[in-house]
């Protein structure tokens, strides 16, 4: 099974996951979104009402899979009451959270997994190309993309190299260290060699001026940045070609 699997925690992140599924429908068998009722800062939070937007992704629920999490009671979860730093808060809650999903699935060795963040989209005409890339190496992948930054026209000089694409028995038992008690899990991320071509572009903090303030309150790494970007055509092929697609609901949440 070739699964893309992804988690958010923003209204604002709803036409970036409709833009992956797009992208990924023809390739994959299953697309997993899931969302917790924390934040990764350990907030309780509202689930996002995506029920309210089930007309986007109605058409594809032949794959679609999304799940609701409560984490009240789960003891691996640092709540924002634990009292540890928020560099502990972040090593433990990240891998766990992109974790998660070996809880809703059952996996086999083989199934291919492609590990993403809600803004980070895959082209369509690179999975052929990931899973080539896996197969020869033996090995996970890193999933290479061009890195935009508050506007989804606007181009940064940084190529981001976070994401990656693995086989279920390349990284089931690989566990990430965490400075807080015995806790472990696979990072599903920042893993696998190399690849020599772009896999798609990863939308930083591409938010409407609401989205940017809840994304302020909830990151708890957030730090004003300054970064120099050019603007790029919503044409050009370095644009996923889906997008086209997907204006009308860009433009409905304000992020174009």
């Amino acid at each position: 099974m070739k699964i893309l699997k992804t988690f958010f925690y923003s209204k604002n992140e709803i036409p970036l996951i409709l833009l992956n599924l797009l992208e990924s429908y023809d390739f994959v068998d299953k697309f997993l979104v899931y969302e917790f009722d924390h934040t990764i800062s350990g907030i309780k939070k509202d689930f996002v009402d995506l029920y309210e937007h089930w007309d986007l992704f109605d058409p594809y629920m032949d794959k679609f899979d999304y799940h609701r999490i409560k984490l009240d009671k789960n003891p691996h979860f640092l709540k924002d009451e634990s009292g540890v730093s928020n560099e502990v808060m972040k090593t433990v809650n990240e891998p766990f959270m992109r974790n998660y999903f070996t809880n809703i699935l059952y996996l086999n060795d083989d199934d291919l997994i492609f590990s993403v963040d809600a803004d980070e989209i895959i082209y369509s005409s690179a999975y052929e190309k990931i899973e080539n890339a896996i197969n020869e190496n033996d090995s996970p992948v890193k999933l290479y993309m061009h890195f935009f930054w508050k506007k989804m026209n606007q181009l940064t000089d940084k190529r981001w190299g976070n994401p990656c694409a693995s086989k279920f028995k390349h990284l089931k038992d690989k566990l990430q260290m965490v400075s807080a008690g015995e806790t472990r899990y696979p990072q599903w991320r920042d893993e696998g060699v190399n690849t020599d071509f772009f896999s798609g572009c990863h939308f930083s903090n591409c938010y409407s001026n609401e989205g940017q303030l809840e994304y302020r309150k909830q990151a708890i790494f957030y730090k004003p940045t300054t970064v120099k970007t050019t603007s790029v055509d919503l044409n050009s092929d370095i644009v996923p070609k889906k997008l086209k697609e997907t204006y009308s609901t860009f433009k409905e949440f304000n992020l174009l």
